[in-house]
């Protein structure tokens, strides 16, 4: 069962949507509602749908998949689809997709060092052949300082909405809105929110086991009533 949904941003379909290119699935996974749910509020919002199948030509997406070793990340680029697009194609067209191109395949360190040494987040992502939203992910995960940014008026309600009612942590708050997870702390505190603690108790084996069966992170979250974050973290701890 989904749990009601009162609010969604607008920025953060946007961004999820329209800039990042995540599927409406994609999007309903990690708020934890329903496509349906989604596809209302991209309404309301006025948002444009993207077309609903994209002419591919099959030749040069086999070709470079198979021939060329192109990456599914690199082949969403060439023709301006998210990567589960090509995913999906690839599977339509009875193709292995044996390479990895997860999350584990990026390289945090690399990415850190590259920010450090005083590239911009969206040359990293140039660089690495990743989204900017992904650079910026991976370094706040790892903890690192952004740089610059000005202050914008934040929507306040909206953060602390996704923060009491959905669960989400102050990290994946701060993805959302390019903030470090302590400035989302703050203003939560300043609007009178009660933080939760820093430490929950969740069952590292429960979610082994769920990812095991093959439950998605955002999945995972929602059983175990706690923010990706959260589970992120505790699978890391357990590869480490």
């Amino acid at each position: 069962m989904y749990r009601s949904v009162r609010n969604i941003p607008k920025q953060l379909l946007e961004n999820l949507y329209v800039k990042e290119k995540w599927t409406l699935r994609d999007i309903a996974d990690y708020i934890g509602c329903s496509v349906d749910t989604i596809v209302r509020r991209m309404q309301m919002y006025k948002i444009a749908r993207r077309e609903t199948r994209k002419d591919i030509n099959r030749a040069t997406l086999v070709n470079l998949y198979e021939v060329s070793h192109t990456s599914i990340e690199a082949l969403a680029r060439r023709f301006n689809v998210s990567t589960a697009t090509i995913s999906n194609r690839l599977h339509e067209y009875g193709l292995l997709c044996t390479h990895d191109h997860s999350i584990h395949s990026v390289e945090p360190d690399r990415i850190k060092k590259a920010y450090e040494s005083g590239n911009s987040t969206t040359r990293i992502a140039h660089m690495m052949g990743l989204s900017r939203w992904k650079v910026l992910h991976i370094l706040h995960h790892m903890g690192v300082n952004i740089r610059g940014g000005r202050r914008k008026v934040m929507p306040i309600d909206e953060m602390s909405y996704l923060y009491s009612y959905h669960g989400l942590s102050t990290k994946d708050i701060g993805v959302a809105y390019q903030l470090q997870a302590n400035t989302v702390a703050l203003y939560l505190r300043e609007s009178g929110v009660a933080l939760r603690g820093k430490r929950l108790e969740v069952d590292t084996n429960e979610i082994s086991r769920l990812r095991m069966e093959g439950l998605s992170i955002a999945a995972i979250a929602r059983q175990l009533e706690c923010s990706p974050s959260v589970i992120r973290n505790r699978l890391k701890q357990q590869q480490s």
